[in-house]
């Protein structure tokens, strides 16, 4: 499922400014199967993804170039181009040889005191105006900063994509919880358990359930 972090690369790290036919709208909304946004009225959503208000939006920007209102960005012109650009992805190699995702990446990320079940999907911002801090986005708790020198987070290479097919059972962990089992639902972009509904694009460590026969 597309988060918002999606959206901001899609419009270039721009605020979204309304059209003429468009003023009115209050949401932006993936078209669903595609990587293609727009705007609309919630109430005229359809069958696609709400996948926020275009205020909140708008927030998200202003959020990345100012570092929550703190201080502006040393890497602002990711924003003006350099993320599409940057078609390099964090390596198990880079990652061995100690180095840190760069801006633009998308990786996984936890806290040092976090256990092993906490890795996050996240995106790599830039730093802050002095470079002693990288920052960091995910769709959980929005932008972060760790210490480049003494490092409050850790990060790894995200667990290469596979293919989910509808109506397939699957093994996935969320968050701090590992080995769960349930069906892809392609439509909502969520597994399903006996018990519970997790987002499939936040799920990680995803392996297909095979049926073993005796």
């Amino acid at each position: 499922m597309k988060t918002v972090i999606d959206a901001v690369k899609y419009y270039g790290g721009y605020n979204y400014v309304c059209g003429k036919h468009e003023k009115h709208h209050t949401h932006i909304a993936n078209a669903v199967g595609t990587g293609r946004f727009y705007s609309v009225y919630a109430s005229d959503i359809g069958g696609d993804t709400i996948i926020c208000t275009i205020s909140e939006y708008n927030q998200r920007i202003y959020d990345y170039k100012t570092n929550l209102g703190r201080m502006p960005l040393g890497s602002l012109e990711l924003w003006q181009g350099r993320a599409k650009q940057n078609k390099s992805v964090f390596t198990q190699e880079m990652h061995g040889n100690g180095e840190l995702p760069s801006v633009g990446m998308e990786c996984l990320v936890k806290k040092l005191h976090q256990d092993d079940s906490m890795w996050l999907k996240c995106f790599i911002v830039g730093s802050n105006k002095d470079g002693d801090y990288l920052v960091y986005d995910h769709s959980i708790r929005g932008l972060e900063q760790c210490h480049k020198a003494n490092g409050t987070s850790e990060f790894k290479p995200l667990t290469p994509p596979i293919e989910l097919i509808d109506g397939k059972a699957y093994q996935f962990d969320y968050k701090g919880r590992s080995s769960l089992h349930g069906i892809h639902c392609e439509s909502e972009g969520t597994f399903i358990t006996r018990t519970d509904v997790f987002k499939s694009s936040i799920c990680t460590n995803i392996q297909p359930l095979t049926v073993e026969v005796k």
